[in-house]
Order: C-alpha cells, then structure tokens, then sequence
C-alpha cells in the first residue's frame, strides 16, 4: 500500500498514482482487467492489470513494440506471396550470421541491435506467411502457455523448474505445442 501525505491507497489507486498517461481506472473486472475511463487506446496503458498481476511498464511496451512492428508491416505492404517469405528467411539469416560474429568479437551494441532487428524480420516473416496480428497473438499465447507449463510450485508457493546439464529447462508433459489448429484457423 502507497500513502501520499495521510492518504493511503488501494491497489488500483496506487496503479492510477504510477501511470505516466493520463490514463486512469474505474476497476478490475473480475479481477483480470482494470477498465480505462477515457479515450486513450490499450497500447498506450502504460501499466495495467493482466491476469491479476501488476505488469509493469516495460512488458506493456513490449507489446506496444510488437504492434507497430505489425503498423510498420502494414505500412510498407508486406505480403502474403514467396517474394516476401523470400525477403524475410534471407534477413533473419543475415541476422543470425551479424549476430555470431557480433558475439565472436564481444560487441555488445551490436549484439543487441541484432536481437532487435531479428525480432522485426521475425514478425515480418510472419506477416508474409499471411497470419493476422491477432492470428500471432493465439501463436503466441500457445507458447508461452506451453513455455510456463514447465514450471511447477514448490512448497512455499514459488515457481521452480528443472533445468538440464545443458542449461535448458525440462519440458513438462503439458508442454506439447498446439499450433497446427491456430494456424489452419487463420
């Protein structure tokens, strides 16, 4: 609980306290979406409630990033043909070539801007195998689903997983991916 001079504020007041929009809430709708009470769109939230939780404001701009990722897309025409299908396997295999070599001499500035700009080519990828943002947004919900079905909760309530001699985390029998369906759907 916050407390500004004597008052004390709730959860949902100390959300609108924090916001850096002019974006307030009215209140949780069962506890999984605080409402906005003006004009301003979802992406431009730049905290909210999701699931119950309090995201903060980086993972909201994730997905702010990612949606004008799909805006830029839409901008320069990506199409759903090979051309374009083409176009984006070739970049995102330049990316991966500048990243390992960006990793081989230790240049982090550039390591970064290949994560970056891999995750552009990806979605632009996608786009031109023709799925929707709302098709990509099912893709990705289903594997993070699968992704978080790795972990389990110990006894003191907190998330652990196991993780392999290779450093990478041990599948659950939850984790089977269930893309097939999302994909014909589109």
């Amino acid at each position: 609980m916050l407390i500004i001079g004597n008052k004390k504020m709730n959860e949902i007041e100390q959300l609108n306290y924090e916001v850096r929009s002019n974006l307030t809430f009215t209140s949780i709708n069962n506890g999984s979406m605080a409402s906005p009470t003006n004009t301003l769109q979802v992406s431009e939230m730049t905290d909210f409630i999701v699931n119950g939780d309090l995201r903060d404001t980086a993972t909201v701009r994730l997905g702010k990033y990612i949606s004008k990722i799909m805006q830029w897309n839409d901008i320069v025409k990506v199409s759903k043909n090979e051309d374009s299908i083409n176009l984006y396997t070739k970049l995102i295999t330049e990316k991966i070539e500048e990243f390992t070599s960006a990793i081989n001499v230790n240049d982090d500035v550039k390591q970064v801007d290949e994560c970056i700009s891999m995750i552009w080519d990806i979605i632009g990828f996608l786009r031109a195998k023709g799925y929707t943002p709302y098709t990509i947004d099912k893709l990705f919900a289903e594997v993070d689903r699968s992704n978080f079905s790795k972990f389990f909760e110990n006894e003191d309530g907190e998330l652990e997983c196991i993780e392999k001699e290779d450093g990478r985390i041990e599948n659950s029998q939850d984790h089977l991916l269930n893309l097939k369906s999302i994909i014909d759907a589109n």
